[in-house]
């Protein structure tokens, strides 16, 4: 519940309220349900919040998609055709990269932590870090800064968690 959130956090939020205007956003994440594709009104502003946020790679998050395939819950890194078939749905509809469209899953009916749902989760997290800190990068270059070789070397050239 934000109330509650709000609640905890008012003093802060008052104190920081005049810089608001000036912080810069880094990475930015749209969660829609799956069924707002077809609906003509939200898709129309889904493009155009999109296209005002291009330039920081947005990512898309379709929501509720196990109720088009179940198995999403289990398996969420190998999707079945039907979890393709709406994310190409979604990338020719919206008008949106392939690769910058995820698919979430919500603890519903689990009773206790579940370790695809936690990696499914973890991954999107992990790309939207790699995501903000290239903004970051292309908005101030002089802070870039090169990482040892044997760092460059040592890299996982896949995700960290495989099913």
């Amino acid at each position: 519940d934000m109330d509650f959130v709000y609640d905890q956090y008012r003093d802060q939020l008052e104190r920081n309220s005049d810089t608001r205007g000036s912080r810069a956003q880094h990475a930015v994440l749209f969660f829609i349900p799956h069924a707002s594709l077809d609906k003509q009104d939200e898709t129309d502003l889904i493009k155009t919040t999109f296209e005002q946020v291009k330039h920081l790679n947005p990512m898309l998050l379709l929501t509720r998609t196990d109720e088009v395939d179940a198995s999403i819950r289990t398996s969420p890194n190998k999707p079945s055709a039907d979890i393709i078939a709406l994310k190409q749905k979604a990338a020719r509809v919206l008008n949106i990269p392939f690769n910058r469209i995820f698919t979430t899953i919500n603890y519903t009916v689990e009773k206790q932590k579940t370790f695809a749902i936690d990696c499914n989760t973890y991954e999107i997290l992990q790309t939207a870090i790699s995501i903000a800190e290239q903004n970051y990068i292309n908005k101030y270059p002089r802070h870039q800064q090169q990482p040892p070789r044997q760092a460059l070397s040592s890299a996982p050239s896949r995700p960290i968690f495989e099913f």
